[in-house]
């Protein structure tokens, strides 16, 4: 966590603990940073996670916004429905617990890229849970390009359309963010998620 005053910060840590507990479990190991440089340190870190586990496979990465109770819940599910996919090295989350933003990684053999189906499995996995959370499948990040058309787990399709109807009223050449966020068509109703 961070703040502008020592009392925000340890008001929401405590909120973090409380919360932790309330749920059955309880930080193991923390640690707070006392200067600017430890923070710094503690930053790049985490800025790290993703560099280092990239060296043990091909990384799929997935940004949700889930309910903070949920957060762990959906890293174990992960595991607990690939563990026994040999293609699947590692399922890692992290982030921002205290606003649920979860950064979903998982590692996989080089085997394993976008368009195989054991990633289709993956994206279905993660969103339908992320779904039944009520969640969404952009976090912090959004959709971009690669996820546009998988924002029916989060969005109705005639919310969806209400979006394209504004973005085309503002936008109506096309030329901001191109081809990011909404999808290019909507599908029948039989087709989503």
């Amino acid at each position: 966590v961070n703040g502008n005053n020592a009392h925000n910060i340890e008001l929401k840590i405590h909120n973090f603990v409380e919360e932790a507990e309330s749920h059955g479990g309880v930080p193991v190991e923390g640690m707070l940073s006392h200067d600017i440089q430890q923070e710094k340190d503690l930053w790049k870190i985490r800025e790290n996670i993703p560099v280092a586990l990239n060296r043990e496979g091909v990384l799929h990465k997935y940004d949700v916004s889930l309910p903070v109770s949920a957060m762990d819940d959906l890293v174990r599910h992960v595991r607990r429905e690939f563990h026994r996919r040999e293609e699947i090295r590692r399922v890692v989350g992290y982030g921002h617990v205290g606003d649920g933003n979860l950064h979903l990684n998982v590692v996989s053999d080089p085997t394993v890229h976008y368009s195989t189906p054991i990633h289709k499995e993956l994206d279905t996995e993660i969103y339908e849970y992320t779904k039944d959370m009520r969640g969404s499948i952009a976090g912090e990040h959004g959709l971009g390009t690669l996820k546009r058309d998988k924002i029916f787990y989060s969005k109705p399709a005639l919310a969806v359309d209400y979006m394209k109807q504004m973005k085309n009223l503002f936008d109506p050449h096309g030329i901001l963010n191109p081809g990011k966020v909404l999808p290019d068509a909507i599908p029948p109703e039989s087709q989503l998620p």
